[in-house]
């Protein structure tokens, strides 16, 4: 082992020490990964999840928009009392479009009305892709819900 390895090797115990990978990061990308194809065009998080308090009571939601050349999608995420959580999306440009909700353990599908809307209801808090089917599949980064 040269001396450059070595001194390599104390750098990364030090940054594993002092910054360590989160535990969730290899799921995380194993889950990506498993799910996505070469062909999936993957759009970005343009807005970051931001809590909003509800005008009706005390739940709080998150709004997280993603983007790409071809499709928006904006999705609310609201908790409920029992754990579960509603995803409310929206789509542009607009169309009945196929939508899939990917966790490590199911898979859900719905579509959007014609005005690009879509909604999941009792979804558990988990990893989770949106996958739509628009000309060819476009795929949100995972994230945790």
């Amino acid at each position: 082992m040269s001396t450059d390895d070595e001194l390599l090797g104390r750098l990364r115990d030090v940054w594993d020490e002092a910054d360590p990978a989160p535990a969730i990061l290899a799921d995380l990308a194993c889950f990506a990964l498993d799910h996505a194809t070469a062909d999936d065009e993957v759009l970005d998080v343009v807005r970051k999840p931001r809590l909003t308090a509800s005008a009706r009571g005390d739940e709080r939601s998150q709004l997280i928009t993603f983007d790409s050349a071809s499709l928006t999608i904006m999705v609310n995420v609201t908790p409920h009392a029992d754990g579960s959580l509603r995803l409310d999306g929206w789509i542009t440009p607009p169309a009945a479009y196929p939508v899939e909700l990917r966790t490590p353990t199911s898979t859900r599908s719905t579509s959007c009305d014609g005005n690009g809307r879509f909604a999941f209801t009792g979804v558990v808090p988990a990893l989770a892709q949106l996958f739509v089917r628009a000309n060819g599949t476009v795929t949100t980064p995972a994230i945790a819900l």
